[in-house]
């Protein structure tokens, strides 16, 4: 039978690190998706493009996915150390 050996997940897969060069251009790109999007809400109507409406929606899919991105990486981060208070 083959014994398993933990080890460390590796994060570095979400993110290289959680501040620097990387982080910050993720959390730009997403304040910048956010402020779009909200701008978005004022060419919503009864007789838009179905297209643009689309447009619109997969805009709120790529935010949706940039947030939990950083989600589970802060929830990663946590779980690998309760005991550690940084």
């Amino acid at each position: 039978m083959a014994t398993f050996t933990q080890s460390r997940w590796k994060l570095q897969d979400l993110l290289p690190a959680s501040s620097g060069p990387t982080y910050d251009a993720l959390v730009n790109d997403l304040k910048a998706r956010v402020a779009a999007f909200e701008n978005a809400r004022a060419q919503l109507s009864d007789e838009m493009d179905e297209r643009e409406f689309l447009a619109i929606l997969r805009e709120y899919e790529q935010l949706g996915a940039l947030n939990r991105k950083l989600g589970a990486y802060a929830g990663l981060w946590f779980a690998e150390n309760t005991q550690d208070g940084a």
